[in-house]
């Protein structure tokens, strides 16, 4: 019984122990799977991976690391070869460390600090240079780590590889790159700095000596803004702003900085804006323009002070050059002021002579502004514009009731101006009748106005003035010689401004700050005063104004004014007077006429034929002919 017992036991054990057999062998048939699985995930993973055991047979080696090796599978199974993919003789690759359990000590020695621990446990990486790699050498990345069974044993390790010669020669030229432009920008005397989002990326020696920073200390990181001195700092700001973000085109900017030692100084940048990893940067160049800068303070502050004093002197130039309202600087003018002058020391009559516009009735106002009879009346009478049948009324004026529309008593010219200055403008327009009874009023004989009864004998300083020859008009019998005598006592001649423009620049400087007032006028060009200086002014001072007022209100100069060829020939209307000279010989004297006409239209379109044709109602070609002719050029 006890033998079946024990037979039994055994048995029961023997199944027991083939139950477990069994079991286990279920087991190792899921390990080799897996095994095969893993084994299979890393032969076709792209990264060049082998794994060796604890003896260090290789036990696998990737597709992706034959490629990268050149090394087949077939010839590094099971040996301990996997040295002669990366070295030229017998040594230790990662994974054989890693296997080994080796200190750190032994992988300094081999790797020379130029590896690192992994993130796995007992792992580590690093990156070096094969020279015995491939036929040139290669920069490869690799980790190793170990492999550990169920009960913790090292069975093993697996090694990594990623070739990265690529990047490292990418980076070798950039550090080059890099070297050259430090070597560059650390030997320039102007200041380099590269600025990013406000802040220095990069500054070379130069910009730190011009700041007046040591060269050890490191301003990388620094807000730029901290070197622009306090008063400016909005100003740059917007200007750098805009440099980075709209691209402005202002590539020269001059502002003041403060030193690390506190001092101001004046730097001028040239800015550049350019791509720095990606981001948009600020390449810039400065330089220290402190001495240019305090010149040309100087120079402003002088040229300042000199525009003062130029302002000055003008202000004096024009009243040395200025007679009241009259102005000009020249000789004749000088004379014409002394002849004021003497004039107003006297009581005896004056008359002034010139061309219409050369303001004779601004003479006339001088005289009495300086004479004794200042503060008496000055009465203007424009003889030209009475109608003859009312002179009589209007110098000699006229009692109520003593013709029809004689409403009331009315002063004539003579009653106003008693006591102080009658000035009769166009003198040479009154009549011969007229000129007689002036004559008798003015020498004491006195005058009655119409309708009265009493004899008046005003006191009256007598100023005419005429653009005509009296002597003329009293040799055509047009004026009395008692009448001429009488009013050409102080007699007093005003110039053309053709033959004073000396005084134009004068002339058009007061003209324009007396009619522009507050309004900005823009200055004349170069050009302008050429033509003005190469212009006859047949109108004189009175054409001038007009054309500075149109200057003020269009901002244009215009001194050509052409006429129609009626209006022209209307003019130019011959008289008896120009046949005096002329010969008894018809022929002859159409020649002279016809020579004088044609220069004439040649002056007065300033030489231009097309509109002195115009004028004298003739075609071009004859014009030409005719100029040839008679050989009429220009001056």
């Amino acid at each position: 019984m006890l033998s079946e017992k024990i037979i039994t036991a055994l048995q029961q054990k023997i199944n027991d122990i083939s139950g477990e057999l069994a079991e286990n062998l279920k087991t190792c048939e899921k390990l080799e799977y897996i095994n095969k699985m893993l084994s299979q995930v890393i032969q076709v993973n792209s990264i060049p991976t082998f794994v060796i055991d604890s003896s260090h047979n290789v036990i696998l080696w990737n597709k992706a690391l034959e490629k990268l090796t050149g090394k087949t599978e077939e010839e590094m199974l099971g040996t301990q070869r996997q040295w002669v993919a990366f070295y030229a003789t017998n040594r230790p690759v990662m994974a054989d460390l890693i296997v080994d359990a080796a200190v750190e000590d032994e992988i300094e020695k081999n790797y020379r600090g130029k590896y690192q621990k992994a993130l796995i446990d007992g792992g580590y990486e690093a990156e070096d240079f094969f020279p015995d790699f491939g036929e040139t050498g290669k920069w490869l990345f690799f980790t190793a780590a170990p492999l550990f069974d169920e009960e913790g044993n090292r069975f093993g390790a697996i090694e990594t590889l990623q070739d990265i010669t690529t990047r490292k020669i990418s980076e070798e030229r950039l550090r080059e790159s890099e070297a050259q432009y430090r070597v560059l920008t650390e030997n320039v005397v102007d200041g380099v700095v590269l600025v990013q989002k406000g802040r220095l990326v990069f500054s070379n020696c130069a910009f730190k000596t011009i700041l007046g920073y040591d060269e050890s200390e490191d301003l990388v990181g620094v807000e730029v803004i901290n070197f622009i001195a306090a008063d400016f700092q909005p100003e740059f700001n917007d200007y750098l702003g805009r440099l980075e973000y709209t691209r402005s085109k202002q590539r020269l900017f001059q502002v003041p900085c403060t030193t690390g030692k506190g001092n101001e100084i004046w730097v001028e940048m040239h800015v550049q804006l350019i791509q720095w990893q990606g981001r948009p940067a600020v390449l810039s160049t400065l330089s220290d323009i402190t001495e240019s800068r305090q010149k040309q303070m100087a120079i402003k502050e002088e040229a300042a002070s000199l525009r003062k004093e130029v302002d000055f002197l003008k202000v004096n130039a024009k009243d040395r050059y200025r007679f009241g309202e009259i102005i000009g600087k020249s000789k004749a003018m000088q004379q014409v002021y002394e002849l004021i002058q003497q004039a107003s020391a006297t009581d005896a009559s004056v008359i002034i002579q010139g061309e219409s516009g050369t303001g004779k009735e601004l003479v006339s106002k001088e005289i009495h502004r300086l004479c004794d009879r200042r503060n008496q009346p000055f009465v203007p009478v424009n003889c030209g514009a009475i109608p003859e049948h009312l002179v009589e009324s209007e110098f000699f004026g006229f009692k109520k009731g003593a013709f029809t529309g004689a409403h009331q008593d009315k002063k004539g010219f003579l009653d106003q101006a008693d006591g102080g200055v009658l000035f009769l403008d166009e003198v040479g327009e009154i009549g011969l009748n007229m000129q007689v009874k002036l004559l008798r009023a003015i020498d004491e004989g006195g005058f009655t106005p119409i309708g009265g009864s009493g004899v008046r004998k005003p006191d009256i300083r007598l100023v005419a003035a005429t653009n005509r020859s009296l002597q003329a008009m009293v040799k055509s019998g047009e004026m009395r010689k008692d009448f001429f005598y009488r009013i050409n006592i102080i007699p007093i001649y005003l110039p053309p401004l053709r033959d004073r423009k000396e005084d134009l620049t004068l002339l058009v400087d007061y003209l324009i700050e007396k009619f522009a007032g507050d309004e900005k006028v823009p200055p004349l060009t170069g050009k302008m005063i050429d033509a003005f200086f190469n212009y006859d002014w047949p109108g004189n001072i009175r054409e001038l104004q007009n054309i500075i007022t149109r200057y003020i209100s269009l901002k244009k100069i215009d001194l050509v004014r052409e006429l129609p060829v009626a209006e022209y020939a209307a003019e130019k209307r011959i008289d008896d007077a120009q046949f005096n000279d002329l010969p008894t010989n018809l022929p002859a004297s159409i020649e002279i006429l016809e020579r004088r006409m044609i220069r004439d239209a040649m002056v007065r379109s300033q030489w231009h034929r097309g509109r002195a044709a115009a004028f004298l109602n003739i075609d071009r070609k004859t014009l030409y002919m005719k100029l040839k002719k008679y050989d009429i050029a220009p001056a």
